[in-house]
């Protein structure tokens, strides 16, 4: 019995690359494969995987939240230079049809200098170099489209068509400020020249559309950034609900799996448990030959090996009895019968001297 547990022992120390050999020999076996690791071990791997399940399923929680975090605050940020770019670009747009207007008219003056006219030109380019500036800025920084993780943010809202309404109405305000300055470039021209007439003519007919247009075109871009806001609140929404989703999936899954490891250790338990009962009872019965099926080397199989020594100790014990009740009982046998003899001896010897006394008696008489 203390060799049986010696060797049980070592096999408690085997390394993990015999360990793996031995779950694919019991497999192949047809054995339980948990039955080749300790009910320790398999405890811990029955808490260790849906653990494990959990926290890949928070890490990716925490990850999407941090995206999601980071979306909406480049969001914010695209939002907030938008609006603000778009909103200088109307006082922008203001000022500079106010200069063309101031313009036409000191050229209408008798005594206007050509300096004033060339400051009037010159302010008014700059004007249309900071809208330029402020547009093009819009153009490559704030169009959704530009941003790969936004546009796929409204996407998943439900928000796409505004991706396509931005960039057309971005285009649109750039189309009708490019017809604008080439409109007031061309009064500019006519003033340059002494053709008061003309630069009249065009800032009538060409200018005061062009304006109209342009402020329209950028009133509407500006409108339309206003309604972006909700599109990322429905957005952020529809993420929060699916990082919802996949901790409600996380924790079932801890659940479903702790349940079915759970069930694995506790069905060999219960089964073995049973064989042993089966046993016991043999054994209770007088079926001494009854031994326990042992499988794996957990802690179960130690102690069914053990009850096995044990069983086998005590038929040997039983067997070395009987052998010698045996003896004891043939012994009894031999006693009887030599005190049986011993009586008989003594009856001849007594039958012997009653004869040998009737014998002398005759003689003497």
């Amino acid at each position: 019995m203390k060799r049986m547990i010696r060797i049980t022992g070592s096999h408690s120390e085997e390394p993990l690359s015999r360990m793996i050999c031995d779950f694919g020999k019991h497999k192949q076996r047809g054995r339980h494969p948990f039955l080749a690791m300790s009910i320790s071990k398999r405890l811990a791997l029955g808490f260790l995987i849906p653990l494990l399940i959990v926290f890949l399923g928070l890490g990716n929680i925490g990850i999407q939240s941090v995206q999601l975090l980071s979306n909406v605050t480049t969001f914010n940020q695209h939002l907030l230079h938008a609006y603000t770019s778009l909103t200088s670009n109307v006082a922008i747009l203001q000022q500079t049809h106010t200069n063309i207007l101031g313009a036409l008219n000191d050229a209408e003056k008798s005594q206007v200098t050509s300096e004033t006219l060339r400051e009037d030109r010159l302010a008014a380019h700059r004007l249309a170099a900071s809208y330029d500036s402020n547009l093009h800025a819009y153009l490559q920084q704030d169009v959704l489209l530009h941003a790969p993780e936004l546009a796929a943010l409204f996407k998943e809202s439900g928000h796409g068509e505004q991706l396509d309404a931005q960039l057309v109405y971005s285009n649109d305000a750039s189309k009708t400020w490019s017809a604008y300055r080439d409109a007031f470039t061309q009064v500019f021209d006519a003033i340059s020249t002494g053709s008061i007439s003309t630069a009249q003519r065009v800032e009538s007919n060409q200018v005061e559309l062009a304006y109209a247009n342009a402020m329209t075109s950028l009133l509407v871009l500006v409108q339309f950034t206003d309604r972006l806001a909700p599109s990322i609140h429905d957005a952020t929404m529809v993420e929060e609900h699916q990082l919802l989703v996949i901790m409600l999936l996380s924790v079932c899954s801890l659940l479903l799996g702790m349940a079915i490891v759970g069930w694995l250790v506790s069905s060999t338990l219960v089964r073995r448990l049973q064989r042993f009962q089966a046993v016991v009872q043999s054994v209770e019965h007088g079926q001494f030959s009854a031994r326990i099926e042992v499988d794996g080397r957990d802690e179960i199989a130690m102690v069914g090996r053990a009850v096995n020594t044990t069983l086998d100790a005590v038929v040997g014990l039983l067997d070395e009895t009987k052998r010698q009740r045996d003896e004891l009982a043939k012994g009894e046998e031999l006693k009887k019968l030599h005190e049986a003899l011993q009586c008989e001896h003594e009856a001849l010897n007594e039958a012997n001297r009653r004869l040998s006394t009737l014998a002398t008696t005759d003689v003497l008489t």
